[in-house]
């Protein structure tokens, strides 16, 4: 079965604001389980916050991915002979139209149901375990889904030298249990109920951007609230152990190492390249001395430090107080 495809362009603004509307081949990764943010991901599609900006080095990242596309494209071609077409176009499943993806090629070659995956990258990730990550499996079985495509390949270019083209081939069963995992999130979506919660990092920014301040009412106690007290205390304890154990093993490797670089196939214990940093308060502290011994007044200093000084919002805290209560 063709995909619908959504009269919107990829990277305009009509493109962006469509991606709320559906899940699409780059978020089911976090539905399946395979990166965090799924707390994240909900909220966003619930509508209930904006996305988390994309700092600055990653922003870079992206932009040095999408100008290389190109280039790894045509050395696939080169590799493979196959020609390839971009896919301008958002896809929608005829399905399910809740799903949605955005493919970066598909091969020109008449009567070849084959989408193009193409990836640039300096992570070490590609050289463990499986060819091809696990997120970028979950990407491409819900790319065929979407498209109809009977197989993906991945064109990915490691480290800037090394082109490597895996096949993936379709996967009805993983598909299914990926519609199935993407229906029961998006029913979270709908009720704007919230999926379970999980320890991950991401998971905790959202909580926090959520509920940014308190309101000064203490909930009462209950059975509940003091299991989770207790879980968290038991948690903390094991947590403080652990941490004693691998520092007095990580201590114990390296005196034992010394002056070495390492063990073969075990530890490495290098240093780290120096670096230099500016220490800008005390900078600022010595200007200003300077300033004040060549007769700028106190005041029109503090008034450039006002004008250069906002408020930061104090983060909310979780604190651990409880007592076991009198029997």
């Amino acid at each position: 079965m063709t995909a619908l495809a959504l009269p919107v362009r990829q990277g305009t603004s009509e493109w962006i604001a469509e991606r709320a509307n559906g899940l699409g081949a780059s978020e089911m990764p976090i539905v399946a389980g395979e990166r965090d943010g799924l707390l994240a991901l909900w909220a966003v599609k619930a509508g209930l916050m904006e996305p988390e900006p994309i700092d600055a080095a990653t922003a870079k990242l992206f932009r040095f991915g999408h100008l290389m596309e190109p280039v790894i494209a045509q050395a696939y071609t080169e590799e493979t002979g196959r020609p390839l077409r971009r896919v301008m176009r958002m896809l929608q499943s005829r399905e399910w139209p809740v799903a949605r993806a955005s493919i970066d090629r598909e091969s020109a070659v008449k009567g070849e149901r084959r989408a193009v995956e193409i990836k640039n990258t300096r992570s070490p990730r590609w050289d463990r375990f499986e060819a091809v990550p696990g997120d970028v499996q979950v990407q491409t079985q819900w790319q065929m889904y979407v498209g109809g495509y009977d197989v993906a390949d991945v064109a990915v270019l490691v480290a800037g030298s090394d082109l490597r083209i895996f096949e993936v081939p379709r996967d009805d069963e993983w598909i299914a249990d990926l519609l199935y995992l993407a229906r029961e999130f998006w029913g979270h979506v709908q009720a704007k109920t919230r999926p379970e919660i999980d320890g991950s990092e991401s998971t905790r920014r959202t909580i926090a951007r959520l509920h940014p301040t308190d309101d000064g009412t203490m909930l009462p106690r209950s059975a509940e609230f003091e299991q989770l007290a207790r879980d968290l205390a038991a948690a903390k304890a094991a947590l403080k152990e652990a941490e004693g154990f691998e520092g007095t093993v990580s201590n114990a490797v390296r005196a034992m190492i010394g002056d070495d670089s390492g063990v073969e196939g075990c530890f490495t214990y290098r240093k780290n390249k120096d670096s230099e940093r500016v220490n800008w308060p005390a900078v600022a502290a010595e200007y200003r001395t300077e300033l004040i011994g060549r007769g700028v007044s106190p005041t029109a200093l503090e008034s450039i430090q006002g004008a250069h000084s906002e408020a930061a919002p104090g983060a909310r805290v979780l604190r651990l107080a409880y007592k076991e209560s009198a029997s």
